[in-house]
């Protein structure tokens, strides 16, 4: 069974590479002349690890935005060991201008968005093509080094967001609440200590613990040399830059870093001594003279350095099993509210007569290319085709419908084929999955299919329709939320509403109605978790609150001006979560 995977592992790796033909990537920046420009954070990190990569095998368009930002930084062009060329923002085509920058586009068809993502591509990319085995190690084990998205992972979060508030603190002088100039060290930089200060995570730690033994018996922690072990990662160069142009900016506080910060010093001090790295410092030159150190002996803030590692998920993030919402005298509480509120759930409409057949859905998912088992097969096509059979009923030629959460493409993929004058967009993180789309895409012989490997917020691109088949939780309600946004249609199937909670962009409850009931918002998740009791002796209750949030969500759209209805999957039992949520702009 080893052998088999490793054999899978490889074929998917192959399939993966050959993908990585006629690339092109595209920046964004402010063209001061022929000899510099200016990037954002972001782009100022990529910039240093295409330095560090050197030889790049993909076309580099630099897209000029009229925009002048003041927290963006200067870089000289003639420090680039790659062809470039420059184009206008309005210039830029499908299916690059779905996305935001920095994105690379692969085979016309293919974006890669999110500076993590682009980055692990372009290193893929490069190492495919190249002998040098220092991208490969880089990607760390297997090739895991921030292959989570950020919504998911802590870790790439970190350094793909948080890290970049200290590059542009170099930029400001930051005030105390009396307006008395201070330095304040920022909490980017107690995480990063108090990760170092932890054991080594990796997946092959034992191995390399019992490399590293010099006796059965001997204990043996491996330290961190570098931010994920004892070896360089992407992780090191992600964040090697913000730390760069922060203790330039602090360095005449050298003594209370040292006596704050020693894991940082020792990690920024390993970097610094790396030969490899030393050329791409030269893309500082415009920078440093600009950054001014902080004037000595001003008062210092240090925050508390808590002793928690950066590898675990989110701690903020809503853990449902953290919590019991579900006690029975609570969810009657609750619909006695709602009842006496004069709120109650949209009736069930009935579907329509299917323009299109159970048949025609299980010739395009085949039980090996889907990668399903035998035993779901049938259920997951009977899925699909309620969902199909929805957007059929609703889509008109020419139109951009986006499955969102796409995975392997199944809903997508069988639209297309049924829709071949409507232009499809899979819309996934994962890159397993968007490969296994492509191969069937291909297999298929379909022309109009565009693939987006990135996050939901990422896709910025006008749409028709957007598509959603058992978006977990808050999902859900990003995915209507952007159809909201942009005007489209949609047609979406709800799953796990227990994951629903609160985000940054996404409050409950959704609609006015509902906001209107007297309940916090704790009772709001009560309803949600009884939702997924379903299948259990509180069948009926499960199945009213599932209505319920639902509701709540249609109506929300139906405020914007949208014609909504719910509807039951048929048959019903072919998933727990059932219900099809239809909405068409007016």
């Amino acid at each position: 069974s080893t052998d088999n995977g490793q054999n899978s592992e490889t074929d998917f790796f192959r399939g993966l590479i050959s993908w990585y033909t006629m690339a092109s990537l595209y920046i964004p920046v402010q063209k001061i002349d022929e000899n510099i420009i200016r990037v954002d954070s972001p782009c100022l990190t990529l910039h240093y690890i295409l330095k560090f990569i050197s030889a790049l095998p993909c076309k580099v368009t630099y897209v000029e935005i009229d925009d002048f930002k003041s927290d963006w930084f200067p870089i000289k062009t003639k420090h680039f060991s790659w062809e470039y060329s420059f184009t206008q923002f309005g210039k830029i085509l499908p299916p690059i201008s779905y996305s935001n920058l920095p994105s690379l586009l692969i085979n016309r068809d293919l974006v890669v968005t999110g500076l993590c993502a682009v980055l692990r591509a372009v290193i893929k990319l490069t190492s495919s093509e190249s002998d040098d085995d220092k991208l490969n190690k880089i990607l760390g084990f297997r090739g895991g080094c921030l292959s989570q998205c950020s919504e998911v992972s802590l870790w790439t979060k970190y350094c793909e967001y948080d890290v970049l508030i200290m590059m542009k603190q170099v930029l400001k002088s930051p005030k105390d609440e009396n307006g008395t100039a201070s330095l304040i060290i920022p909490d980017e930089v107690g995480c990063l200590e108090s990760h170092l200060r932890q054991p080594v995570r990796m997946h092959n730690i034992n191995k390399l613990k019992h490399i590293m033994k010099q006796n059965k018996s001997e204990q043996i922690d491996v330290l961190h040399s570098f931010v994920d072990g004892p070896d360089l990662s992407l992780s090191d160069l992600m964040l090697y830059p913000s730390f760069y142009l922060w203790f330039s900016w602090v360095k005449n506080y050298e003594d209370v870093i040292i006596e704050y910060f020693p894991n940082i010093m020792k990690w920024y001090n390993n970097m610094c001594m790396r030969r490899d790295l030393q050329p791409c410092s030269e893309l500082f030159e415009v920078i440093l003279p600009s950054v001014s150190p902080f004037s000595a002996g001003l008062p210092v803030t240090v925050g508390e350095v808590k002793n928690s590692s950066l590898y675990k998920r989110d701690p903020n993030r809503y853990k449902p099993r953290w919590k019991l919402f579900t006690k029975q005298d609570d969810v009657s509480r609750v619909l006695s509210i709602l009842q006496s509120s004069r709120i109650s759930p949209l009736e069930m409409e009935r579907i329509k007569e299917a323009t299109v057949s159970l048949a025609d859905i299980m010739d395009v998912i085949p039980v090996s290319g889907g990668h399903l088992p035998l035993e779901r097969h049938e259920r997951k096509c009977q899925q699909i085709f309620n969902i199909v059979n929805a957007v059929v009923q609703i889509a008109r030629p020419g139109d951009m419908i986006v499955d969102f959460c796409s995975g392997s493409g199944h809903v997508g993929i069988t639209i297309a084929s049924i829709l071949p004058n409507c232009k499809v967009i899979l819309v996934e993180n994962k890159e397993e999955s968007l490969s296994r789309a492509r191969q069937r895409v291909e297999h298929l012989g379909l022309c109009n299919v565009s693939f987006l490997q990135c996050n939901l917020n990422y896709f910025v691109g006008n749409f028709d329709i957007g598509v959603c088949l058992h978006g977990c939780g808050v999902a859900t309600d990003l995915v209507l939320s952007k159809c909201l946004e942009k005007q489209a249609s949609f047609v979406v199937a709800p799953c796990c509403y227990g994951a629903i909670h609160n985000t940054n962009t996404i409050c409950y409850p959704r609609s006015e109605e509902f906001q209107g009931v007297k309940f916090i918002h704790n009772d709001y998740i009560v309803i949600c978790h009884s939702a997924d009791q379903t299948k259990t002796t509180k069948d009926i209750q499960g199945k009213l609150c599932m209505a319920l949030v639902d509701t709540d969500r249609l109506l929300l759209a139906k405020s914007c001006g949208y014609k909504v209805s719910l509807h039951t999957m048929v048959p019903a039992e072919c998933t727990p979560k059932n219900h099809v949520l239809v909405g068409v702009k007016l």
